[in-house]
């Protein structure tokens, strides 16, 4: 009987009338309004793929990109746990793992959970394709790029006890102290300091009614001039050296305290 049943069902929907749910004459509205059909491609976007590392393997979703050099780039997303390092070899199949579809290299085997294209995130990822992490520091330091010592540490398996001989190598300091510590060249510091300066005095003279400017204020004018992690301790320093002075959730220029 299935097959009169599936003929009778066909035709059942061929005189269905889509259109306007507000429409008497309407027996179909639409499934979905215009914001979530335009989030659809995104999800299609996303691959069902077989992952094979070593004596690992685990389901993942794929979605790749070129970016600016040509270079194809891929973000995965699995199911399971792997212990993966920088520069671990991987195999993609198909979800079925009948065909093989391809593989790589794993640059960070920890990143950040959204925002992988993130101006702040980029130059990180640039520094994980260089060859060995020498190369990728002194990439660093010649293009000013803040380094995230824990996080690089990590992506390249290295012991904590490396961290300080590979950083004076590449004339790199740390600036802050912990997990978070971050390391830059005191060329790119001095810029940074220099930014950080110019902003607060301009804010003095386009706002002479209130006595400075807040942290949460700097970091959105910064926004486009820096790495908005990098705001804090800078300022921090300049704040040691009098470069700065803070007042009540206020930062200002060093000088005599404006009068309101």
């Amino acid at each position: 009987i299935a097959e009169p049943m599936l003929e009778m069902i066909a035709g059942a929907m061929r005189e269905l009338r889509i259109g306007d749910p507000a429409d008497v004459r309407t027996d179909v509205g639409p499934l979905i309004d215009v914001t979530q059909r335009a989030a659809l491609p995104a999800h299609r976007d996303w691959l069902r793929v077989h992952l094979h590392s070593a004596s690992n393997h685990t389901l993942a979703r794929l979605h790749a990109w070129r970016d600016a050099d040509g270079q194809v780039l891929a973000e995965l997303r699995l199911d399971e746990a792997v212990p993966f390092a920088h520069g671990d070899r991987f195999v993609l199949r198909d979800d079925a793992a009948r065909h093989t579809l391809g593989g790589g290299a794993v640059l960070d085997p920890a990143p950040p959970a959204r925002g992988l294209m993130r101006p702040d995130y980029q130059p990180q990822l640039a520094l994980l394709r260089a060859g060995s992490p020498t190369a990728a520091l002194a990439l660093a330091a010649d293009r000013g790029t803040v380094v995230g010592v824990a996080a690089f540490r990590r992506a390249w398996n290295l012991p904590e006890s490396a961290m300080p001989g590979l950083l004076a190598g590449a004339g790199m300091q740390g600036i802050t102290r912990g997990p978070a510590a971050l390391a830059i060249t005191a060329s790119a510091l001095a810029n940074h300091v220099q930014a950080i300066a110019e902003t607060v005095e301009s804010w003095h003279k386009a706002n002479a009614h209130v006595r400075g400017i807040r942290p949460d204020q700097l970091r959105a004018v910064l926004r486009a001039r820096m790495p908005q992690a990098l705001v804090a301790p800078v300022c921090e320093r300049m704040v040691a050296t009098g470069a700065l002075r803070r007042g009540a959730g206020i930062l200002q220029k060093p000088g005599p305290a404006p009068r309101i």
